[in-house]
């Protein structure tokens, strides 16, 4: 049910035009005139994903980085989606919370919805999920049904929080109500569950397992001093 990162929304509008067209030039420049001062542009870096990507792919990221620095939410939020797509190369999970966090505070719903996942699971950055729950809260205060559908799974399963079915129940059908139909689902499983009904329990309890399988697993443990060489011999 957590909608992570959008990758299938990115290739769709790579591959049919969608960031390509609406990003597809950089801020305009002001025409020089006989006393204005001619600024060069930013650098445009080797790479912007990584060596590999494909060169369309990084014009579309090159072109949603001017954009981003040019105070555009939307277009930090989906620079981070291709931080985070594994089908433009390596993840790199830190780079896209440093997106969607620029995104966030831009405006960007989707951002802070997605910087709020990053938290929950653990993916760039150390994991907060009270940082996470207040980052979908503001989210969902934008009208983002997942972002309350999300708050209502937590406290439908106890991911992080202690069950409480009212609360869940609250949010799940203001999500319902913004047209996210999963929430709609779960919300009739709660009370199904509720009146005795074990499938319906089974439900709640493997939505629970998918949310914990979507951790990031924990770093390894240092590897243990090495030996001290033994005393030379006599």
């Amino acid at each position: 049910m957590t909608r992570g990162i959008w990758v299938g929304v990115v290739a769709a509008a790579v591959g049919a035009g969608g960031c390509a067209d609406y990003y597809d030039k950089a801020p305009a420049m002001a025409p020089a005139g006989p006393a204005a001062v001619v600024k060069e542009g930013p650098k445009r870096p080797a790479f912007v994903l990584g060596k590999g990507v494909p060169q369309e792919i990084e014009d579309t990221a090159w072109n949603l980085t001017l954009h981003c620095d040019g105070g555009d939410g939307k277009a930090c939020t989906e620079l981070g989606k291709l931080h985070a797509s594994a089908e433009w190369g390596a993840r790199d999970f830190a780079a896209a919370a440093r997106m969607y966090q620029k995104g966030c505070g831009l405006g960007s719903a989707i951002g802070c919805e997605n910087l709020g996942d990053a938290y929950t699971h653990g993916h760039g950055v150390a994991v907060d999920r009270e940082k996470g729950r207040e980052l979908y809260e503001r989210a969902c205060q934008e009208h983002s049904g997942f972002s309350c559908g999300m708050l209502g799974s937590f406290y439908a399963v106890g991911y992080g929080v202690e069950r409480q079915g009212k609360k869940a129940r609250e949010y799940l059908q203001h999500a319902c109500d913004e047209g996210d139909t999963a929430s709609c689902r779960l919300n009739s499983s709660i009370l199904a569950c509720n009146g005795g009904e074990q499938e319906a329990c089974a439900e709640l309890e493997a939505l629970k397992a998918r949310f914990v399988a979507q951790d990031a697993p924990p770093s390894a443990p240092a590897p243990p001093a090495p030996a001290p060489p033994p005393p030379p011999s006599r």
